[in-house]
């Protein structure tokens, strides 16, 4: 399940941007607390930390209703986010996990 959520937060992560990506979380029964635990699970703590101050900050941001500072903190969300290589994090640990717990994987 926690693979699950990964893919589901990082697909829409890469395709609408990290605040879309956690406004989708927020908004579905995925939730954004379960993408975050998710996250942890494959140690993509990074991520999980980027994710929740984006987060934080978007909370203020709603807030006061400010458009321009959402579009602001949707691009460089969003470019942070690409850097951390999420896709390659989470290749090497499901190679890991692989190896640590086959079982896991039948």
């Amino acid at each position: 399940m926690a693979l699950a959520r990964v893919l589901r937060f990082h697909s829409h992560a890469e395709g609408d941007g990290l605040g879309e990506a956690i406004e989708n979380a927020m908004e579905t029964e995925f939730g954004l607390c379960e993408a975050l635990a998710a996250y942890r699970s494959f140690d993509l703590d990074g991520a999980a930390d980027l994710i929740q101050v984006t987060f934080s900050s978007l909370l203020g941001v709603w807030e006061r209703e400010d458009q321009q500072a959402q579009a602001r903190f949707r691009e460089s969300g969003g470019e942070a986010y690409a850097s951390l290589d999420v896709k390659a994090q989470l290749t090497r640990a499901l190679q890991v996990k692989l190896e640590v717990t086959p079982h896991d994987f039948a």
